[in-house]
C-alpha cells in the first residue's frame, strides 16, 4: 500500500499539518483514510491542527463498512521530528480511549509523519529501523515513527 501525504507540499507556501489513518484486520492495514473536511479537521497550521476525533471515527466506520481490528492514526510534523510532543501524547491517550469505545477490541497505533525538505530530489524506497519508516519522495524527506497510546515505540515491518 502506498501512502501519500502530498497535501503537505504547497509550492511557495508553508507546509501544514495533515491527518490520515490506516485501518485493517489483524495486524495488516488494508485501507487509507484521508481527512480534509471541516467535519474532521477544524484548523491546520505548520505547528498544529484541530481534529474532531469522534467524526474521524465515524468516517472510518463508514468507509470500512465494519469495525477495524487495527487503527493507525497518523499526523504530519512539517519540518519536524517523527517523535511525539507532550501535546501529541495527550492526544494519543484520549484518542485511543475514544477509538476503543467506538470500535471494541481495536488495537490503536499512532504515527508521527515528519516531512522535511521541499526541493526536487531522487526518490528512495522505504527503509525500516525499529519503529521508524523513512523514504524520499521527489520533493521531501519522510520519516514516520510509530507509537502506542502511551508513547512507547511500536516496531513495524514492511511486507
Amino acid at each position: 500500500m502506498e501512502i501519500l501525504a502530498q497535501g503537505v507540499f504547497r509550492p511557495n507556501e508553508e507546509d501544514i499539518e495533515v491527518v490520515y489513518a490506516l485501518s485493517g484486520m489483524d495486524a495488516l492495514p488494508d485501507m487509507v483514510h484521508q481527512f480534509s473536511t471541516e467535519m474532521v479537521v477544524s484548523e491546520s497550521s505548520p505547528v498544529g491542527m484541530g481534529t474532531f476525533v469522534p467524526n474521524m471515527l465515524k468516517c472510518i466506520a463508514s468507509e470500512r463498512g465494519s469495525s477495524p481490528e487495527l487503527l493507525v492514526q497518523i499526523h504530519t510534523h512539517p519540518g519536524g521530528s517523527p517523535k511525539p510532543s507532550d501535546l501529541d501524547l495527550r492526544f494519543f491517550r484520549s484518542t485511543a480511549t475514544m477509538a476503543k469505545g467506538y470500535f471494541p477490541g481495536v488495537r490503536v497505533v499512532f504515527g508521527i509523519h515528519a516531512v522535511t525538505g521541499g526541493t526536487p530530489r531522487e526518490r528512495r524506497k522505504p527503509q525500516v529501523k525499529g519503529n521508524l519508516v523513512s523514504w524520499k519522495s521527489i520533493t521531501h524527506d519522510h520519516g514516520v515513527g510509530f507509537y502506542d497510546e502511551n508513547g512507547k515505540r511500536v516496531n513495524v515491518v514492511i511486507t
